[in-house]
């Protein structure tokens, strides 16, 4: 079974690597390149370990916890401006002409 999609990292993959030594979540990215895309797959990974995951840093928890406590809380109504970032933006173009253009030349 595919454990990280993004890689094509299969379960066997992983089971070979920690067989052959990885112990800690690190050493099975290093080896496998497992959790080194989108990091979806970084739980099922680590569970795959001696022992399960060897801690909360090495499994991503504690990231994806302050994410789920990020997303709870609630947006401001409104978000105050300060005037001069609110006002409209000029754009000056800096290219230097140095010749006609074809509408001119006709």
């Amino acid at each position: 079974m595919y454990i990280c999609i993004c890689n094509g990292i299969t379960e066997a993959e992983l089971r070979e690597s920690v067989a052959a030594g990885a112990r800690s979540f690190e050493e099975l990215q290093l080896e496998t390149g497992v959790a080194s895309c989108c990091g979806t797959c970084a739980g099922a990974a680590a569970a795959l370990l001696p022992g399960g995951c060897p801690g909360p840093a090495a499994c991503h928890s504690s990231a994806h916890a302050a994410q789920r406590q990020l997303a709870r809380t609630p947006a401001p109504a409104r978000m105050p401006m300060a005037p001069a970032l609110s006002a409209p933006v000029r754009w000056i173009s800096r290219v230097p002409r140095t010749a006609p253009s074809l509408a001119e030349a006709a």
